[in-house]
């Protein structure tokens, strides 16, 4: 493979790598940054509980207090007395909810709740008082406006903790939502990036298996080819050594033919000056004679 390529494949790796870890440390900050909008919503939702709560109580009392003072009945006073400690646990966790700094915007607001739900508590505890000296001037009291506008205000103090609190917790929910819009764009162009790396590497790794096996097609031919022209050499080496053997055992046949020939020729020239008649020489003549016959 070309060392660019190498590179190439190498950096998408690396790159992809990086965004995978980028996107994972994206996703798990988004979702610690949801779960903190959610945490806070819940917080949001929780005061918005204990000042519905309070309200609530206060109207129970309210209640508790008119019905033992009409009607006389001390289960109803049992009922205010038990309905008064509620409203004194919530009153406690408004304070300390709304001590935090985090909730220092709406604390005022807080404090004159605390304020007018304990002004409302002296009054109907005054009235009960006052209902226990005389009933009538008791039951006159409670049809007053007095007797009502700390309870509105209270309503008003109430409804504008709880406007607060909605604000907040649609801040909330939009701050979640504009977060869980930037993870999602920020997991799509990272898996779309990914996915561009990858077949950008598949295509790098396609195109080294078309070199190689081009590579090693031209290598097969060069094989063959090279094995045909051994092949034909061998064989042109072969009929010019055939070749060359034939011409020289010709060359030595004549050679040899033309040497016999003379050896012949001297030999009957040499017949008459040699006595055949002695047995030592005749057996030699023949013996070379039977050489010459059978060369």
């Amino acid at each position: 493979m070309p060392e660019f390529n190498r590179r190439y494949i190498l950096l998408s790796v690396l790159v992809s790598i990086a965004l995978i870890a980028a996107a994972f440390f994206a996703l798990e900050l988004g979702r610690s940054k949801a779960m903190t909008y959610v945490q806070d919503s819940q917080r949001s939702l929780e005061r918005v509980q204990l000042v519905v709560e309070i309200q609530s109580l206060l109207a129970r009392a309210e209640s508790g207090q008119r019905d033992y003072i009409f009607i006389g009945d001390k289960s109803y006073l049992e009922s205010y007395d038990h309905t008064k400690l509620g409203i004194a646990d919530y009153l406690t966790k408004v304070r300390s909810v709304y001590g935090l700094p985090a909730n220092a915007a709406i604390q005022p607001l807080a404090t004159k709740l605390d304020e007018l739900a304990a002004t409302k508590l002296s009054e109907l505890d005054a009235t009960i008082a006052l209902h226990h000296q005389d009933t009538q001037q008791a039951i006159a009291l409670m049809r007053t406006h007095a007797a009502q506008r700390t309870m509105d205000l209270l309503q008003g103090v109430a409804a504008q903790m709880r406007s607060r609190e909605e604000a907040l917790l649609f801040a909330t929910n939009d701050a979640w939502a504009r977060a869980n819009k930037v993870n999602r764009a920020i997991s799509t162009a990272g898996v779309l990036l990914n996915i561009c790396l990858i077949l950008l590497a598949g295509y790098l790794v396609y195109r080294d298996m078309q070199r190689r096996t081009t590579l090693a097609t031209d290598l097969e031919e060069q094989v063959k080819r090279q094995t045909r022209d051994l092949s034909a050499l061998s064989t042109h080496l072969q009929r010019i050594s055939e070749t060359e053997r034939s011409s020289l055992a010709r060359e030595l046949h004549d050679e040899l033919g033309g040497l016999l020939v003379a050896i012949k020729m001297d030999l009957s020239q040499l017949r008459t000056k040699v006595d055949l008649q002695q047995p030592d020489i005749k057996k030699r003549w023949d013996h070379v004679q039977t050489l010459l016959s059978s060369g």
